[in-house]
């Protein structure tokens, strides 16, 4: 009972004191936590994937292709197809809403 009280009990205080600090929370999580993890992170794994950003790949994910008469690319193929155009227009544009949200953030907290 004692653990329960104490994990329920500073939260719903806060909550009943400060009634808008959870939405101000939601909206700081949802932006910059949302768009960074689904947004920016993933188009990074990609052309990190893709490109290697100037380190050589990893063997792992090599497909032995010689008797099939297909190439490693064709064999494995692209989850997210369009190249580095596609990359980069996911990557900015979720780079761009997190800055333009700090940028509002900041002006509001500043005036």
């Amino acid at each position: 009972l004692v653990p329960n009280v104490l994990t329920v009990m500073p939260p719903l205080a806060c909550s009943l004191l400060f009634p808008g600090i959870f939405f101000g929370a939601l909206n700081v999580a949802g932006t910059y936590c949302v768009l960074g993890l689904f947004g920016v992170v993933p188009a990074l794994m990609v052309a990190s994937d893709r490109y290697g950003l100037g380190r050589p790949r990893r063997s792992s994910r090599r497909v032995d292709v010689e008797s099939s008469g297909y190439s490693a690319k064709e064999a494995i193929g692209e989850l997210v197809p369009g190249g580095m155009g596609s990359v980069v227009m996911i990557g900015g544009f979720a780079t761009t809403f997190i800055v333009c949200e700090l940028y509002t953030h900041l002006r509001d907290v500043l005036s």
